[in-house]
């Protein structure tokens, strides 16, 4: 806990942001998409990473997709399990959460918590102002 207090208040990001919003190659040649900031879907991803719950067990699949469409103001069947998949995969492949083998829960990164922490609440001001993360109707 005390890490993320520390992490909290100063990010230490520095030029390594670059790595989650741009599209990019791994190391083993998977494709991992960028994380386009102000994105609606990438903004409750990133909102819903920084929940506490998550800490102690992880996350599975099914507990995070119920809380992204609620940031989002959709229902689970517009937000479905194929666009939560690809949406842990391209977590997973930026290095903002992590699987353990033979397991079907994720865990938040270090790194991954700083990167969610900065882009769920940035320290800078807005343009236009921030609007819920739903889609505007």
């Amino acid at each position: 806990m005390l890490d993320v207090e520390r992490i909290s208040h100063n990010s230490g990001l520095g030029d390594s942001i670059q790595r989650v919003v741009q599209p990019a190659v791994t190391e083993d040649g998977k494709k991992a998409p960028g994380l386009k900031f102000g994105q609606p879907r990438v903004m409750a991803l990133f909102l819903a990473l920084t929940l506490f719950q998550h800490f102690i067990d992880g996350f599975r699949n099914r507990v995070l997709r119920q809380h992204v469409a609620d940031l989002l103001g959709v229902t689970q069947e517009q937000y479905t399990p194929h666009q939560m998949t690809y949406d842990l995969r391209r977590l997973r492949l930026k290095g903002l959460i992590y699987r353990p083998p033979k397991t079907n829960r994720y865990l938040v990164t270090p790194y991954g918590w700083k990167v969610a922490r900065l882009c769920s609440d940035p320290p800078w001001p807005c343009s236009p102002p921030t609007t819920p993360c739903g889609p505007s109707r």
